[in-house]
């Protein structure tokens, strides 16, 4: 038992961890992972300060253009092309979730630029009334009046993989607090903390349940990124 003060042995945390998952057997729920503490729920391009929506529409616009060259395929509307552009690290008014809380437990454990720090899972649970309509769809992502979520077409293979959807913020320079309430009877919030001693050890049980950078990433950089992690941590290699 871990001492007052003192943070739990990983694999009890582990433990804690995939029973606060069990909240999503029922369905709605999404997650994300922060590799710290301190992030807010704020898209990229809100945090690009002083926030112009006008560079934010010809940044997107830029991408489409000299993006259009490497793809196969035609008819991406505005979604798809916003959609593409924040996975690929362009900063958009997006925020990525995942519909699985292993995925989003990854992505708060793996920036070792933020190894040092806790990092947190947040969980949210959303209905219908948290969706895109097909009204606010057809006005375009940059006319939409709130926050609102929507799943991309499966036609672009690392957000599949990810299984990823996002919200789009109608304020993107604002730290969104989520839908309410947080706490309580009802409540349509959930977090768990990751503590910085445990992420390491995460990181290996994960890699066990198939998560990891090479199948969530989908790309050779992906697969050299975990070959690598594995000799270092002395795993397996397969």
């Amino acid at each position: 038992m871990a001492g007052r003060g003192r943070p739990a042995a990983p694999e009890a945390a582990w433990a804690r961890f995939l029973s606060w998952t069990s909240r999503g057997v029922g369905g709605g729920w999404v997650y994300r992972g922060h590799a710290n503490t301190a992030w807010k729920l704020r898209p990229g391009i809100g945090r690009i300060s002083p926030y112009s929506p006008e560079r934010e529409k010809q940044a997107v616009g830029v991408f489409q253009r000299q993006a259009a060259r490497h793809l196969e395929g035609t008819g991406y509307d505005d979604w798809d092309w916003l959609a593409l552009s924040q996975h690929h690290g362009l900063p958009t008014r997006l925020l990525d979730w995942t519909l699985n809380p292993l995925a989003a437990c990854f992505f708060a454990i793996a920036d070792q630029s933020e190894v040092a720090k806790d990092g947190v899972i947040v969980g949210l649970k959303i209905d219908r009334r948290d969706w895109l309509s097909e009204d606010e769809k057809a006005i375009g992502p940059f006319s939409i009046r709130d926050v609102r979520f929507y799943q991309p077409k499966q036609r672009f293979g690392r957000i599949h993989a990810q299984a990823g959807i996002f919200s789009v913020h109608s304020a993107p320079a604002a730290d969104w607090l989520g839908p309410s309430p947080a706490r309580g009877v009802g409540a349509r919030q959930a977090r768990f903390t990751v503590k910085s001693v445990w992420k390491q050890d995460f990181l290996r049980r994960l890699a066990l349940f198939g998560i990891d950078e090479a199948r969530l990433m989908t790309d050779l950089d992906g697969v050299a990124s975990v070959v690598k992690w594995r000799l270092r941590e002395r795993l397996p290699l397969e």
